[in-house]
């Protein structure tokens, strides 16, 4: 697949200028890019960088071999049940922003990014949970509004099929439950600011910084 911007420079079909010189990756990440942009320079800027606290490297990768989850939940209340969650990962990540604010840092000077937004729902919660001070951005709460929502309407549909009575009231209660936790969440999310931990999807946090 080439994507159409791809096409028009290739064909020089568009002119096109590449960027030279970054101003926000530390070298160490911005190297991991070099094979795509030979001769991206970094800023001076971002070269005296102090290294993080309390970590051997400034740039980690972890392996491990926990599975995430994804498909039906088992809860219907829970909005990532159409998304991937992984807890080992949630864990990580509660884990390792409890032990940099023990190193000094405050919640405003970590960002939390994620591909999925259930996970960024499981991480919010466990954030909760440990009382860590967090801030979600309107994009995703527009997006777990939405995601709620929808799984209120999957019950609703559930619902009208089931034959037994009990459960029927239960798949009911749950669908308005989840409708009134959305309702809630947008509200929130709309008018209520938080300083706090940073925590994004990846689509949502574009154009954006953290220290």
């Amino acid at each position: 697949d080439v994507s159409l911007f791809e096409r028009l420079a290739v064909n020089k079909s568009l002119e096109v200028a590449t960027l030279s010189v970054q101003f926000r990756m530390r070298p160490e990440i911005s190297l991991l890019i070099k094979g795509t942009y030979p001769n991206l320079i970094d800023s001076p800027t971002v070269q005296n960088r102090e290294n993080i606290r309390g970590i051997a490297k400034n740039v980690v990768f972890v392996d491990h071999q926990y599975l995430e989850t994804g498909g039906v939940s088992e809860d219907i209340m829970n909005v990532d049940c159409k998304s991937h969650v992984n807890i080992h990962e949630v864990d990580m990540v509660v884990h390792t922003v409890s032990y940099l604010l023990k190193q000094g840092y405050v919640e405003e000077d970590i960002v939390v990014l994620t591909a999925y937004l259930g996970q960024l729902s499981k991480v919010k919660d466990t954030f909760q949970n440990n009382k860590i001070e967090f801030e979600i951005g309107q994009l995703d709460n527009d997006d777990l509004f939405n995601a709620a929502d929808e799984l209120a309407k999957s019950a609703v549909v559930e619902d009208s099929s089931t034959s037994s009575s009990s459960s029927s009231t239960k798949i009911k209660v749950s669908a308005q439950a989840i409708r009134d936790s959305a309702i809630n969440r947008k509200s929130t999310g709309t008018h209520k600011t938080i300083s706090g931990v940073r925590v994004a999807t990846i689509d949502n946090y574009q154009g954006e910084e953290a220290k």
